[in-house]
């Protein structure tokens, strides 16, 4: 199996391109999110009031255990962060929309907007919508935090993640197949080789981003269902930050991203599955 890594540089004379577009792309999941320094006057009540305020969009609740922090470093080895606190940890609260397509993220480090396919009907709303939505909410909770004095929003690292899902049956059948969807991924299958086909495919690797502005972490596994039957699950995660915080930088940083994601997507799969699978316009 080849796995060599495409060449990844984005140059400032394609900024400006159109990117590709999907009529049925594989897309299953979109998150956009904001890590920041831990607010430490961020207590239970506090989810409670924030809730009130997005409630009717968000009319469900939930509890989930908190995220690590995970900031992405440069020109310094990268050592685990540990955080002393005398607070004891608290949850992350996920708020979901009715037709639970949509959650906002909430807990002391973190603010995460997704989008999520949950029936086979659910359509993308695409990136500029998601965005704005996330804009939206995150500068809502902005206002919260002021209005409730709960400390200052110091952003340390931003992050943007698509996550895509190709069932078995959508040109490949086997782990032995998977070379047709994402060509550096071709496995010899002469009749004399010594090792069967691979009974599971976990590849990761890394990027770097223009300017040290962030990475692009991609991972590509097999998953068995409950069903019994396989997909294949590519997850792009970009994180970094921006030299400055501001809202137009943000929005830059997002798009950046975003561009990084979509090509880097088009360059691991194949030109003939992206226009007859997923109907590349």
């Amino acid at each position: 199996m080849r796995c060599y890594p495409p060449p990844m540089n984005v140059s400032q004379d394609t900024a400006s391109e159109p990117l590709p577009s999907f009529e049925s792309p594989p897309l299953v999941e979109v998150v956009l999110g904001t890590q920041f320094a831990p607010l430490e006057s961020l207590r239970t009540p506090h989810y409670g009031d924030f809730w009130q305020a997005i409630r009717e969009d968000y009319p469900a609740l939930e509890d989930h255990p908190p995220l690590p922090p995970n900031i992405e470093r440069f020109g310094t080895s990268s050592a685990p962060t540990i955080e002393f606190t005398n607070i004891p940890p608290i949850r992350r609260s996920w708020f979901v929309s009715a037709d639970r397509t949509s959650i906002i993220q909430l807990q002391r480090d973190r603010f995460l907007h997704n989008w999520r396919r949950v029936q086979d009907s659910d359509t993308y709303p695409r990136y500029d919508q998601v965005l704005e939505s996330f804009l939206a909410k995150m500068e809502l909770f902005t206002k919260f935090v002021a209005e409730n004095d709960l400390g200052e929003l110091n952003h340390n690292q931003f992050e943007l993640t698509y996550v895509n899902r190709i069932p078995q049956g959508d040109a490949w059948g086997s782990n032995s197949e998977i070379g047709r969807i994402f060509p550096d991924f071709g496995w010899r299958s002469p009749n004399n080789r010594f090792l069967p086909e691979p009974e599971t495919v976990n590849w990761n690797t890394k990027f770097l981003l223009p300017e040290n502005t962030g990475r692009l972490h991609i991972s590509l596994r097999t998953v068995t269902l409950p069903n019994g039957g396989s997909s294949l699950f590519l997850e792009m995660n970009a994180r970094g930050f921006p030299p400055k915080t501001n809202k137009s930088e943000m929005r830059l940083w997002f798009d950046q991203a975003h561009r990084w994601i979509v090509l880097a997507f088009t360059d691991l799969t194949d030109n003939e599955v992206r226009k007859h699978v997923w109907r590349q316009q």
